[in-house]
């Protein structure tokens, strides 16, 4: 599905910037067409993924709402940097548990990963230490897939980002015809 979204968007992110060259537009509005179809080309994929992704993330979030519980024990709790660029850093936080008497190893805290700034990873990692014991909801159907907390906030917080990174261009694509209109 996340593929899926990210063919589609750069599909039509193609289509408008085919369409800025074709079309009866004046010079201006097809010059800036053209500009933001290359941004949408860069952005609208990666938008497309983000968005799949919280939706996913948001609904195994919502899931784990009524997945049974099994106790488990913090193994490691670390921060590890995520991006030199960007200085983004993530509480990685490896647990283990067992259901009907097999074991499993876990690291999702919760939906979904996602960077932080360093004081948040090392607040998130704090509340794991190693040796410590834990909740830990795993899906019924898919027992070795599992979670530490409930929360669909990573999850909302990456759709946010995908509905910014596919408002961009559009915006600024109506600022161009608009300012092309008026000019």
């Amino acid at each position: 599905m996340r593929l899926a979204a990210l063919v589609v968007a750069l599909i039509a992110t193609g289509l408008l910037w085919r369409s800025a060259s074709t079309l009866d537009w004046s010079p201006k509005v097809a010059e800036w067409m053209g500009f933001v179809g290359a941004m949408g080309i860069c952005m609208f994929p990666f938008a497309a993924y983000m968005l799949v992704d919280g939706w996913v993330a948001r609904r195994r979030a919502s899931d784990a709402v009524s997945w049974p519980h099994a106790r488990g024990t913090i193994a490691s709790s670390r921060v590890r940097l995520t991006s030199f660029k960007f200085a983004l850093y993530m509480a990685d936080v490896t647990y283990r548990y067992a259901v009907k008497g097999t074991d499993f190893t876990g690291n999702a805290i919760q939906a979904t990963r996602i960077a932080s700034s360093k004081s948040t990873a090392r607040e998130i990692a704090a509340r794991y230490p190693v040796g410590a014991e834990v909740d830990v909801r795993y899906d019924p159907r898919s027992p070795g897939s599992s979670m530490l907390e409930l929360g669909d906030g990573a999850a909302r917080g990456r759709m946010i980002m995908a509905a910014i990174f596919f408002a961009v261009p559009i915006i600024l694509a109506t600022l161009g015809v608009w300012y092309n209109h008026h000019s």
